[in-house]
């Protein structure tokens, strides 16, 4: 978790406190950081995945500068920081593009929960979208690729499916295993006609050690 923060806060006391706080819990570094909205452009915070920014700030408030920035196309994350309780300013930050809120008087706790779990979020978003253009890749193979997934994908020969058996069986590495598999796969070649013949064979031999299966249908 390694998260750029750009702070937007007129107060300097609070902006060295988020810094620290942010450095402290070891949740990324600071980028860049300016005391009014109405100064900080789309170039300032492109680089930003989170922006902590303050809702009220001589100039242009934190609501305008998210709306504004949001409009010119900043993908990143809004933290709103304030002190006021308005449901109806709260709702209009919300709608402006603010991810959450920590409130005034900063509390630790507060900003590291808030931030850790945004941070978080925004992780988890990022990973998914890697997922997503991986598999739009696939949806676009090159036919020399497409080539190369058939061959990986052809149904397996007999001998290794011989060898899966006895690797399975735990035999594979046994004296005589890879005799074994030329056999089988000798007499699979020769469509199984002298599996008939080493089938009759075994039953004489069975028979005569014992006599008692001779009347057993079941045999």
């Amino acid at each position: 978790m390694n998260m750029r923060f750009y702070l937007i806060e007129d107060d300097a006391a609070t902006r060295r406190m988020l810094e620290r706080l942010i450095y402290e819990g070891q949740l990324g570094e600071v980028i860049g950081a300016a005391d009014c909205g109405s100064e900080v452009t789309l170039d300032d915070i492109r680089e930003a995945d989170i922006v902590l920014i303050d809702l009220l700030m001589p100039g242009r408030d934190g609501i305008e500068t998210t709306r504004e920035l949001r409009e010119q196309g900043y993908p990143g994350r809004f933290v709103m920081i304030s002190q006021v309780d308005n449901k109806e300013m709260v709702g209009e930050a919300y709608l402006a593009g603010v991810e959450t809120y920590i409130t005034k008087p900063i509390n630790r706790l507060e900003v590291l929960a808030v931030l850790k779990r945004v941070a978080e979020h925004l992780t988890l978003e990022q990973s998914l979208d890697t997922i997503r253009h991986s598999l739009s890749l696939l949806d676009h193979r090159s036919p020399a690729t497409e080539k190369r997934i058939a061959v990986t994908n052809m149904p397996p020969t007999f001998e290794a499916v011989v060898l899966d058996l006895l690797a399975r069986l735990g035999i594979s590495g046994e004296a005589g295993a890879s005799d074994l598999v030329k056999l089988l796969t000798y007499w699979e070649r020769q469509g199984f006609r002298e599996l008939t013949i080493l089938k009759e064979r075994y039953q004489e031999v069975l028979l005569l050690d014992h006599p008692e299966l001779a009347d057993d249908p079941e045999q």
